[in-house]
Order: C-alpha cells, then structure tokens, then sequence
C-alpha cells in the first residue's frame, strides 16, 4: 500500500469515529513543521482542533535568557557556536540577535553538532569557545558527550551554556492548569527514541491522558492522530508506539546513560510558561568547570514583558496557533503568502478558500500568492547589504521611532527595490493562469491569461493534428 493510499484509508477511519468537540495537542517542532507542510489540519473532521504545545526549543527560549546569549557574543576572545536555528530568534531588544552581532563583528560560528564546537577549540588554543546548549532530550545526549570528551581531553578553553529542557516537566505543568482543556497528546518521536515509551506513560497512568508516539512522515502523523482519536472516542487513556520503527519501549539506554552523567535536573524559564521547577539541564557537578554561565558571570535578567505576546496562550492550548487576535482585533488566518513554488500546498490551500467561500471569487486569485516570500527574501537581503545599520542607530539616538526611520530612511533609499518587485509582481500577474484555472470557473470572471493559454493549447492540439 502506498503513503498516499494509507493516508486516504487512515482519513476515512477518523471520519469514523464518534467525536466530540476534541482537542489534540502536539510538543514538538517537527510535528509543527510536517503538519503544516501535509496540510493536515484541513484534513481533519471540523471537530477535531490540533494544537502545537511546547515542543520548539527555540520558541520555548525566553527573551531573558536570548540576552544572556547577546551578552557573551560580546565578550572579548570569546567564539559563540550554535546551532544555525538559534541566530535569528530575538532578545527582549527588537531587532537584536547573534545574526546581527555576527555582522558587527562577533565570532559567531555555526555547528551541526557539539562536537564540532570541541574540534573548534582544540583548533583555537588562545580563545575561549563557548557551545550553546538547546533542546530538549534529543540534543542532550550529544552536548552531555561533549562535555565528557572536554573533561577527557583536559580542554580549558571549552564551555557550555545549557538553555536545554526536559519534556517531562513541561508536560506537567500543563496538566496542573485548571484551564488545560486539551484531551490528548501527539507525542515528539525524536524524544522518546531517547526516553522511550516509559517516558510518557506518567499521562496515562497519572493524568488519565491518553497519548500516542508518532513518526513524521504525513502517514505516520495521520495514523497517530488516528490511534489518538479512537482512544478518545472509546473512552481509554494509554500510551502507544506508532513510530515503532525508531522509538523501543526503554528508549535509549547508552543516551540516557551519558545524559545523567553529565547533566542533572535544575530549574529553568520557559517563554510563556515561566519558571519550571526541575525542567532544565544544568551540567553535574562534576562537569562545573565546564558551565560557561559560572565561568563568565552571566545571569538571565527578569521575564521580559512583551505587549501583545500570546506565547503562553499558544503553548497551553487557550488558542490555536494557526490564527490570532491581537489588542481586541477578529482572529486572523493568514493565507495570503506564496510559501512554495511547488505545488506540495496548492490541496490545503484550495480546501481553506473552499472553506472561506472564496472559489470562483476575483478575491481569490487575488490573496493567493499576495505577498511572495522569494520578493520579501531578495527586499530584505536589499535592506540588509544596502542599508547601513550606523544610520537607523544614528536617527534613533536624534529621537526617530521606528516609522520614522522606515518613512524617512529605509523607503527613500529603497525605491530600486520597490520598482523592481513591482516589475515582478506585473510580469508574475501577467503569466499567471494556474491558480485562475483552479479557482474561476465562470468565463466572464477569467483574466486574458487564460484565454491566451486557451489559444495555445487549441493551436497545439491542432498542429498535433494535422502531423
């Protein structure tokens, strides 16, 4: 049976099922990513709401701890590596990140692995390099090995910053909130091929919360929804394995192994969440010297407050993250960015204009595609090269805001930009006949394009003919 024929048949058996009003909730990132991608929301009975929890490491980051990071970019003879998901992501101060101090001149490296890091040290005797730690259970492992491989080595000049998390705790602390109104988990299949399925069987048996281990394929998410639902539908509460091709019952013994060798459980701030008691690793006792926050003084400051930030209400599941309300405003649905050029969510995003009552509108053809993310990389890398960052600083030292800075700096000195993604966007509209193909159906609304395509092909077929 293929993937798509599984998925077909999987489809159909959660349109079986009996539900309710039912509210799922996933905890980790790459299930975010691969149901986004799948369109599989839109594929769901309208009853069922599936929400993303807790399970982005770099969502789950406070600001306060971000600055902590900026701090020690700035530090003298200091080489900050990371993973390359972590440069972007903002402290408490707009527009500051380690991608910004790399451009003003801190050694910022990234690494895929912390091994890497280790090789970066041994190759740079004279300078103190410095791993920052992220993640959950899955990446623990690695960084704890690193830290043995430092102690082995007798490396002095190699540290760890540890902002790493345990699921657990968090999962906890959702299910002691009196408003938690969610009835089941999708569990993180990286993590558990560390905790194995043990490591969240503490749902079912204390919390009466039923779960699933799903894999990251669309197939594999569908069947753990699936095994998800029918356990909600029928009333049980129990931990299942439908990602038995990676995850075994125990885990991994030798990761965990090495994990508790060289971290133990402390207390740490989640964005949203805030302080969780025994939720993050800190390096053993053992391994102290090796504590980059000891070495070089650093103390994350005070939680952050971010007017109109719903972070909280996200990862608890009070609101969906696929829509928001802002200071009172309607919640929004934003589908109006061109996220691909391939075709891979061209069925979800005819099922959202469905839905919306949008096929056979102008409107349509209108919203799809409205703001292209290749025009918004190429007006942003334009921004970035030909824009110096001395002149925003300079007019917000003279008291500029920021619409002032963007009204009387960025847009004058961009109108090469504007001009030529006008010219895209015309030349784009022009060409453009798929999407109107797709959503128009009566000919007085169709645009020349599709008449023209029309000629084209009736030449063809005629040429096709004739020979």
């Amino acid at each position: 049976m293929s993937s798509d024929e599984r998925s077909r048949e999987l489809l159909q058996g959660i349109r079986s099922l009996p539900l309710k009003e039912t509210r799922i909730m996933e905890v980790c990132g790459t299930h975010t990513m691969a149901i986004a991608a799948a369109g599989i929301r839109s594929l769901l009975p309208p009853q069922v709401q599936l929400l993303s929890g807790p399970g982005c490491p770099v969502c789950v980051t406070p600001p306060e701890e971000i600055d902590m990071v900026l701090e020690l970019s700035g530090e003298k003879d200091v080489i900050l590596t990371s993973y390359g998901d972590m440069l972007r992501v903002p402290g408490s101060r707009r527009g500051d990140s380690l991608l910004r101090r790399r451009a003003l001149g801190a050694d910022v490296r990234v690494v895929y692995s912390p091994m890497d890091a280790l090789r970066v040290a041994e190759e740079e005797p004279g300078k103190q390099v410095v791993f920052l730690g992220i993640g959950f259970e899955t990446t623990a492992p690695g960084t704890a090995a690193a830290a043995l491989a430092a102690k082995e080595k007798g490396l002095r000049n190699f540290t760890i910053l540890s902002l790493l998390k345990s699921v657990e705790p968090a999962l906890r602390a959702l299910m002691a909130d009196p408003d938690f109104a969610v009835q089941g988990f999708l569990c993180p299949g990286h993590v558990a091929t560390i905790i194995g399925e043990r490591g969240f069987r503490f749902l079912a048996e204390e919390y009466g919360m039923p779960g699933v281990i799903g894999g990251f394929e669309a197939d594999e998410i569908l069947l753990a929804v699936y095994l998800l639902l029918r356990q909600i539908a029928s009333g049980e509460a129990k931990i299942e394995n439908a990602y038995r091709r990676a995850v075994r019952p125990e885990g991994n013994p030798i990761a965990r192994r090495v994990l508790e060798t060289g971290f133990m459980l402390a207390d740490a701030g989640w964005r949203g969440l805030g302080m969780i008691p025994k939720s993050g690793f800190a390096l053993g006792e053992e391994y102290q010297e090796f504590d980059a926050a000891k070495r070089f003084g650093l103390h994350a400051g005070k939680p952050a407050l971010q007017s109109g930030c719903r972070c909280g209400d996200v990862i608890t599941g009070k609101v969906s993250g696929t829509g928001y309300k802002y200071k009172g405003l309607p919640e929004v649905t934003v589908i109006g960015t061109d996220f691909t050029k391939t075709s891979g969510g061209t069925i979800p995003l005819y099922l959202n204009m469905r839905d919306f009552g949008l096929l056979n509108t102008r409107l349509a053809v209108l919203i799809v595609g409205l703001v292209s993310v290749h025009n918004v990389i190429i007006a942003r890398t334009f921004f970035q090269s030909s824009i110096p960052y001395e002149i925003q600083e300079a007019a917000r030292i003279d008291g500029c805001d920021d619409f002032g800075i963007f009204f009387r700096i960025v847009l004058p000195l961009s109108k090469a930009i504007i001009v030529v993604l006008m010219l895209y966007y015309a030349v784009g509209h022009w060409n453009s006949y798929f999407k109107e193909m797709l959503y128009l159906k009566d000919r007085d609304k169709f645009p020349l394009s599709l008449f023209l395509r029309e000629i084209l092909v009736e030449s063809k077929m005629a040429e096709t003919a004739i020979m």
